[in-house]
């Protein structure tokens, strides 16, 4: 049986070698003719185009790509003004505001950086927060969402939360409940069922802690909801009423650093929560 096989193919090798030397006379030389194609809507390397032209890459990646060197930035921008202005120009109140950190050390910056799932599991935002934590001090995530699709591949904190949360986000709701936060979004207890929200510091520097974590929520008629807290490595569980009186309300988690805290949320329903902030001076 094997020598048949081994027989069979050996033939077919035979006659496919003796049809393409027959047909070669007629086959052209080159299957794709060489002329010059059209590069309309072909977006191009200019690296590659640098080399084509001869000049040196290294020469290319060293020039001086810095377009705050050239022109002024008025010293202060409006709302107003922002017309007709470059883009460095919408930076100088920021980089006004670093300043005067800088000189006097004292003052807050916060920034709002906003974007798609990359950001939320903070696999960009991590390095340019230790960059400016670094240099002008503080400490701390900042704000984090009571939940999140990336919690699980994000390093710079352990995020875990109860299944039973009803979210609302802007991207999907256009008359959400109640107002949406400052990360677009808005939490709401979903069952009767035990909810809470857990986060653990990681061993990052600037981040290996939960610096006096608060956690902000909204306003609401119900007098009745609690919450208790559980520190990382503490037994004690404190109790603390969530008054829901003002459009948005804070509530100390903890009056220093702690490695971890868990918030497990009591009668709690019709609350609007927003998420909690880790953030000090440092």
């Amino acid at each position: 049986m094997n020598a048949s096989y081994f027989k069979q193919s050996f033939f077919i090798l035979l006659l496919a070698a003796l049809l393409f030397g027959g047909l070669k006379p007629y086959l052209p030389t080159r299957i794709f003719p060489e002329g010059n194609a059209s590069s309309t809507n072909v977006v191009v390397d200019s690296l590659m185009l640098e080399a084509l032209s001869g000049k040196d890459i290294e020469e290319v990646l060293n020039e001086n790509k810095d377009t705050l060197a050239h022109g002024k930035a008025p010293k202060h921008t409006t709302s107003d003004s922002l017309k007709g202005q470059t883009p460095q120009q919408y930076l100088q109140p920021f980089f006004e505001k670093l300043q005067h950190l800088e000189t006097t050390g004292q003052g807050h910056v916060r920034i709002g950086y906003f974007g798609d799932s990359m950001t939320d599991g903070d696999f960009i935002v991590q390095d340019l927060r230790a960059l400016f934590q670094g240099a002008f001090g503080g400490n701390g995530v900042g704000f984090l969402p009571i939940t999140s699709e990336s919690a699980a591949s994000r390093g710079s904190v352990h995020h875990t939360y109860s299944n039973n949360w009803k979210r609302e986000s802007y991207v999907n709701v256009k008359r959400p409940t109640r107002p949406f936060g400052v990360a677009g979004q808005v939490f709401f207890v979903k069952s009767p069922a035990l909810t809470w929200v857990s986060y653990k510091a990681s061993a990052q520097p600037h981040i290996n802690q939960m610096y006096s974590p608060t956690l902000f929520f909204g306003q609401s008629g119900n007098t009745e909801a609690y919450v208790e807290i559980r520190h990382e490595g503490d037994t004690a569980r404190i109790v603390k009423p969530l008054n829901a009186s003002k459009r948005l309300n804070s509530l100390t988690l903890a009056k220093g650093n702690v490695k971890g805290v868990r918030v497990n949320f009591f009668k709690a329903d019709s609350i609007p929560i927003y998420g909690i902030n880790s953030a000090s001076d440092g």
